[in-house]
């Protein structure tokens, strides 16, 4: 569970994060003195949002966000973001066996690793001093970067390496969408769980009606 401040492209909100590895990803908008307005839930599957104050929601397949991305993002690496820990976009976390799919090049003061399978089209960059993750960048078409995470600011959690800043940055055509986000508290490894049962009689609407009610 984490809580922070985000910002997307003309909104900004505190946010409760609550995560269940490999199975949903909860999302908790809170504006205005800790109150919830909104709440993203994402699971392997599907997104979904509820917006509370005119209870609205709306959901879109996660397979369908992807088609319309120049790049695949599966499920992990959604998490992965969240987390500052590198991945292969569209496939799982990499582990220690992984390292040998990937070129590393020394580049003072960090290190560089790009996967020997080029289509795969990313780059991970590393601080070298305390090899904490600094930099993702890539996509099907590297060049053009449509793809990139910056951290920085790293604490130790609960024994887990995580930074406080994030910004994700998504290109696709002439739109390009910027996220910020900054942890100001976490924990690690505590029961969670999350929840959807207050929303079971909201209305449903277009999504990208929902998404410009708070985006504008």
């Amino acid at each position: 569970v984490t809580k922070g401040e985000i910002a997307v492209e003309g909104f900004s909100s505190s946010f409760e994060l609550r995560m269940i590895r490999n199975k949903a990803i909860q999302i908790s908008l809170r504006p205005f003195l800790g109150m919830e307005v909104a709440r993203v839930i994402i699971t392997p599957e599907k997104v979904y949002i509820y917006e509370k104050l005119n209870k609205k929601t709306s959901s879109i397949d996660l397979s369908d966000i992807q088609e319309k991305l120049p790049f695949s993002l599966s499920f992990s690496n959604i998490q992965s973001i969240f987390l500052g820990k590198p991945f292969i976009l569209g496939n799982e976390d990499i582990t220690a066996n992984n390292f040998k799919d990937f070129d590393i090049e020394l580049a003072l003061p960090r290190w560089i690793m790009t996967p020997k399978q080029k289509n795969a089209g990313i780059a991970y960059t590393f601080s070298l001093e305390d090899r904490q993750l600094t930099h993702i960048s890539g996509g099907k078409d590297p060049l053009s970067q449509p793809f990139e995470c910056l951290y920085s600011d790293y604490n130790i959690v609960d024994g887990h390496m995580l930074p406080s800043t994030i910004r994700v940055t998504i290109k696709s055509g002439d739109m390009s969408l910027s996220t910020g986000i900054v942890y100001t508290s976490a924990t690690f490894d505590t029961p969670t769980n999350v929840d959807d049962s207050p929303f079971k009689n909201y209305n449903e609407v277009y999504i990208l009606d929902l998404i410009k009610s708070f985006i504008k």
